[in-house]
């Protein structure tokens, strides 16, 4: 059974509150995308196996991000991230 795609745009999925940002994340967000999980790698390891292993360099989440993306338009699933609103 193919499941149809979520959203044609998957960039028109978020969710604002006064702080928060709830998005997809973009490839402008890989360098960030990679110092958090680097910086907890440990603890991600065990819940995030595959998000941990995509994500080695700074290139490589960047791939992610735009494999994941990918994968939000086929109905797969959506990778959102959560980001303090400036």
């Amino acid at each position: 059974m193919n499941t149809p795609p979520i959203s044609p745009d998957i960039h028109t999925l978020a969710i604002q509150t006064e702080r928060l940002h709830l998005r997809p994340y973009e490839e402008k967000d890989a360098s960030s995308l990679f110092r958090m999980i680097s910086s907890n790698v440990d603890r991600l390891q065990q819940s995030a196996p595959l998000t941990t292993r995509g994500n080695l360099s700074e290139q490589a989440s960047k791939e992610f991000i735009q494999k994941r993306n990918r994968e939000a338009l086929t109905g797969k699933w959506i990778f959102l991230g959560i980001f303090h609103r400036e």
